[in-house]
């Protein structure tokens, strides 16, 4: 029963390539950030190697704004943080210009206020223990509701974004692409 029901959801999907390694590239121009080249890894534990190798040779020409999106209302939020983290240092080792990293904690109206407040005392103190090394900047942690269409208010997240976006266009004068 549950099987029909999960297939009955996947024939309603429409524009999903099902057999994809999870680093489709979106190219987006948009007034305030500009041209930025999406890269959503979602997270899949199969792709971790090609998303590594990928990640290592898109840095090699383009800095970067990695958005780390952390799901709260999952037990080892914090765990997936550090994982995510560890990554991004590792493949942001050789890079030409900082990478910057936007924290974005989802499903905010999943739990609790005192839940995500303690989560977001343990996040900040990770964040500021992991991050603003030579090579990658910890851009900030922003909260998103997920009942909503963009996140209840997305002005945050938008707002720390284009900041990043500007503070490497505004360091390097040729840039015509951002990669997150």
């Amino acid at each position: 029963s549950s099987g029909r029901h999960w297939l009955g959801w996947l024939r309603n999907v429409q524009n999903v390539e099902l057999h994809t390694a999870g680093l489709v590239p979106t190219r987006i121009e948009h007034i305030e950030l500009g041209n930025i080249i999406l890269h959503d890894l979602a997270g899949q534990p199969e792709y971790y190697s090609s998303h590594i190798a990928a990640l290592q040779n898109l840095l090699q020409n383009y800095p970067a704004v990695f958005i780390n999106f952390v799901n709260l209302h999952e037990n080892e939020a914090l765990i997936s943080l550090h994982k995510w983290l560890t990554v991004i240092e590792n493949v942001s080792q050789n890079v030409s210009s900082p990478c910057h990293v936007v924290t974005v904690a989802s499903h905010v109206d999943m739990i609790t206020q005192n839940e995500f407040s303690f989560i977001k005392k343990n996040m900040l103190h990770i964040l500021s223990t992991r991050l603003d090394s030579s090579n990658v900047i910890n851009a900030g942690l922003v909260g998103l509701d997920c009942r909503k269409l963009g996140g209840g208010d997305f002005s945050p997240f938008m707002i720390t974004l284009s900041k990043c976006c500007q503070t490497i266009r505004s360091a390097k004068s040729i840039i015509t692409s951002l990669y997150c």
